[in-house]
């Protein structure tokens, strides 16, 4: 179906990576509802690092 990255210390990136596209996409469609959004949080910059 699809690839999943590698879990792992290393693959934390990538995870965000794909949770903040995933998050905003959530949130698109709420809000195209008229509803507020499901996740209303920005991760800070010290959790990417």
């Amino acid at each position: 179906m699809f690839d999943r990255p590698a879990l792992g210390p290393s693959a934390f990136p990538t995870i965000v990576e794909m949770w903040l596209a995933l998050s905003w996409s959530l949130n698109m469609v709420n809000r195209s509802m008229g509803h507020d959004d499901l996740y209303p949080f920005v991760l800070p910059a010290v959790v990417g690092t």
